[in-house]
């Protein structure tokens, strides 16, 4: 299913009104409005700049708009399948209805990344690619899902889907089935809706806010049920060994963000690490560490001056002038990186004359 375009849209209307009344009309309408709906008017009001101050329309904040799309079209999927749904014989209410395709989705999104994570079936971490192939799955259902749902006009897909039920078709149905299938298949939905909705409110609730007021232990205890459920996530452990590291214990700064280092490599992780053996005087480590940031990165004046003054510990002035040199040209009014660069060039040609080695100050 995908989008209306007017001029289609109106020349199809034209031809539905030969000969059809306007309640023959109206599902189509309907359809078409709820397209309208979900796709069509996100667009046209960020295109025509109405209620851009408004999160889900707003320019800046485009993921709030795709979830209005996604959320809308969820509604409408609903709303036809729970039309099907009412002609089969084991319907009872709607709303009975709703929380079974409620765990149904539960299931389809969140087993497989129970199943496959690393430790189990699976070698690839949940924020580090199993998410987009769970995706990519149920994007092959919501396709197969569309082959029924919007061809009707096929009179095989309409008679399976909206036929009668005779009664010996009831009987059949309603044949008593395996006791222990219905209550795994319930237990399963439900196991699978609380870990999603658990990860949801740790991230959104527990890491986030814990962050924002460097409580550690809260922050610790987040992380380890992300981790228990299979949403272990490289920034949430990033984040705690940042603040643990704000807070004096190094050991488990060092512990945190080796393991976010471990899912995804990035040069925050590194700097963090850097930063750590540097203040230990630990220049060799702390120099490997900015080195790996760097190479992820060169950019970040202060990881510039870091590793250059690492580097200078350590006695290779000859790299510390290339990275402070390539600093500048990036940053020509860094103060700070031109008085570093004065120190090592000075370094340098006392070394090569075998002078000794005046004591190296950290500049700002």
């Amino acid at each position: 299913s995908g989008p209306p375009c007017g001029n289609g849209t109106a020349i199809a209307f034209r031809r539905l009104a030969r000969g059809s009344s306007r309640g023959d009309l109206l599902p189509s309408a309907l359809i078409v409005a709820s397209h309208s709906l979900w796709f069509v008017v996100p667009v046209a009001f960020q295109s025509l700049g109405i209620l851009g101050d408004s999160i889900a329309f707003s320019t800046t904040h485009t993921q709030y708009s795709f979830m209005f799309i996604a959320a809308s079209h969820s509604v409408q999927y609903l709303w036809i399948t729970t039309y099907y749904a009412r002609h089969e014989p084991t319907y009872r209410t709607t709303s009975g209805y709703l929380l079974q395709a409620m765990l149904a989705g539960s299931i389809v999104w969140t087993l497989p990344s129970l199943v496959f994570v690393p430790g189990v079936l699976g070698t690839v971490s949940y924020n580090g690619g199993l998410i987009y192939l769970v995706a990519a799955v149920v994007n092959l259902h919501h396709f197969v899902l569309d082959g029924a749902v919007w061809k009707l006009r096929d009179g095989r897909v309409a008679k399976i889907l909206l036929r009668d039920v005779s009664e010996e078709d009831r009987m059949q149905l309603e044949r008593p089935r395996r006791r222990w299938v219905r209550p795994l298949i319930l237990g399963v939905g439900l196991t699978c809706c609380v870990v999603a909705y658990t990860a949801r409110w740790d991230m959104e609730f527990e890491v986030r806010r814990a962050t924002s007021t460097s409580n550690v232990e809260r922050l610790r205890a987040a992380v380890t049920r992300l981790a228990w459920i299979g949403r272990d996530h490289p920034s949430s452990r990033r984040r705690l060994g940042i603040i643990a590291a704000q807070q004096g214990d190094d050991e488990l700064a060092l512990q945190q963000l080796r393991k976010s280092l471990e899912m995804k490599a990035h040069p925050r992780a590194w700097f963090e690490i850097g930063h750590i053996h540097s203040n230990r005087g630990e220049w060799v480590e702390a120099t490997e560490a900015y080195e790996a940031a760097y190479e992820l990165d060169p950019h970040p004046k202060k990881l510039i001056g870091r590793l250059a003054l690492a580097l200078m510990r350590t006695g290779d002035t000859e790299r510390a002038n290339e990275i402070l040199r390539r600093g500048l040209n990036e940053h020509p009014e860094a103060v700070g990186l031109r008085k570093l660069l004065k120190q090592a060039e000075r370094l340098e040609g006392r070394a090569r004359q075998r002078e000794p080695v005046e004591e190296i100050k950290p500049q700002p």
